[in-house]
């Protein structure tokens, strides 16, 4: 597949049969890693990078689950193993949940509305 400079990639990692999720404290609510590609990354790698970064999680592997639009393309992470997030890292708080909770950031409806 032919992969567009411009894509996304939303990450929905998985641990023990549970979401991971990081709280945004700015927009109050609950988000996915999104990946955006870095100079000299591929988006896989930024998708990596972006689960450690937002959830202090490294993921064993990706398995990617389609495409939404010609914008994001979606991937499923399994977690091998928590570390501390970097520092630097944006999210507040991570945290594992059997279903979806209310407060999830969708600002393009991704997650409610089909592609």
């Amino acid at each position: 597949m032919e992969v567009n400079e411009n894509i996304k990639a939303i990450v929905i990692p998985y641990f023990e049969d549970k979401f991971v999720m990081s709280f945004n404290s700015k927009q109050k609510c609950w988000e996915f890693p999104i990946g955006e590609v870095s100079e000299n990354e591929s988006l896989i790698q930024s998708s990596i990078r972006q689960v450690f970064e937002r959830c202090g999680a490294i993921s064993e592997y990706l398995q990617p689950l389609g495409m939404h639009g010609k914008k994001y393309i979606i991937y499923l992470s399994k977690i091998a193993v928590f570390e501390p997030k970097p520092r630097w890292s944006d999210s507040d708080l991570v945290k594992l949940f059997e279903d979806l909770p209310n407060e999830v950031l969708d600002k393009d409806r991704l997650l409610y509305e089909s592609a």
